[in-house]
């Protein structure tokens, strides 16, 4: 003879909702390490969600659960980003400019929440903010938000995008452009912090870049010096060394030279021919006679620019540095 015991209906019941409560949570879990792993926030419904739930959690759970993480369990659960990787892509001298502002992007755009985050360096050589990642730049001016933002030093927020100045030993060295960003109260120590990793990261950037211009620049005198040293300074062979070297410094398309003999220009070109012109004609002449430096950032709206030589060569002129 075999009895069987039956559960009462209250006890059916409460293991029901137990076993909902606990498939539930479930679901919950494996939504939320989706989250994590594709780098997803919470919407707003969903936070107040959670925050209702936590309201209705017994205070002894909550207390036992914060008690077992520890406090650099906490810590770890704080955003989000590993430095120490961060490091090596940004602060390592020789990287490739263009890499690491995109990793400076990545990050902030993390950091920031943002939909797209763009970090501008100040040149110090042209007064220009400049983004490597893209070639895009702006003029530090108060006609465009990113130069405000670096002219005056202040954040700014236009039309939902945040445009944040980086200083670095007390000098604007560049400029975060953040769209939708967020800087709720609860981060604004972390993305302090970031800035100011940044604001260092750009000021290496740009400092291992004038190094290595320097170096540049010293290595190209060197070979001119030894070319000079080793030829028999015939006249084409000195004129070809100095537009060589004068083409690597500027970094131009092209150079030319032009030797002051009597009253005209012997003007030497890169492939070997030489042009005799008036002392007077064009740029060059005027630089001659006058002995000043002449920068021109369109040369055909510069009426002294002598056309022809673009006629003959097939070659537009766009900007023009004629030094004595």
């Amino acid at each position: 003879m075999f009895s069987q015991h039956r559960l009462s209906p209250n006890k059916h019941e409460m293991l029901n909702e137990s076993n909902h409560l606990c498939e539930a949570f479930a679901i919950s879990e494996s939504i939320l390490a989706r989250y994590q792993r594709n780098n997803k926030a919470l919407s707003v419904s969903e936070k107040k969600a959670f925050a209702a739930m936590l309201l209705r959690a017994p205070q002894e759970v909550l207390a036992e659960t914060v008690a077992s993480l520890g406090p650099s369990t906490v810590q770890s659960q704080r955003p989000k980003n590993d430095f120490s990787a961060l490091i090596e892509r940004t602060l390592i001298i020789g990287n490739p400019l263009k890499d690491i502002f995109q990793r400076l992007n990545e990050v902030l755009c993390n950091s920031l929440d943002s939909s797209r985050t763009l970090v501008y360096y100040k040149d110090p050589t042209d007064s220009l903010l400049k983004d490597p990642v893209y070639g895009t730049a702006a003029t530090i001016d108060e006609t465009t938000p990113l130069g405000k933002a670096v002219s005056t030093g202040i954040e700014c927020n236009i039309a939902g995008t945040l445009y944040l100045p980086l200083s670095y030993d007390g000098n604007v060295v560049g400029c975060v452009e953040s769209a939708w960003g967020n800087t709720e109260e609860k981060q604004q120590q972390h993305i302090k912090e970031t800035l100011q990793f940044t604001a260092c990261a750009v000021y290496n950037a740009i400092e291992s870049e004038r190094i290595k211009w320097n170096k540049e620049k010293a290595e190209a005198m060197l070979t001119m010096a030894t070319q000079l040293a080793r030829d028999n300074l015939d006249e084409a062979v000195l004129a070809n060394s100095i537009m060589n070297t004068a083409k690597a410094l500027t970094e131009s398309d092209r150079c030319s030279i032009f030797l002051v003999k009597d009253d005209t220009l012997e003007a030497h070109f890169e492939d070997g021919n030489i042009v005799t012109i008036p002392i007077s004609a064009g740029i060059a002449g005027f630089v001659a006679q006058s002995g000043e430096t002449v920068n021109i950032s369109d040369a055909y709206a510069d009426e002294r620019f002598n056309r022809e030589v673009d006629k003959a060569t097939g070659y537009r002129t766009k900007t023009i540095l004629c030094m004595p």
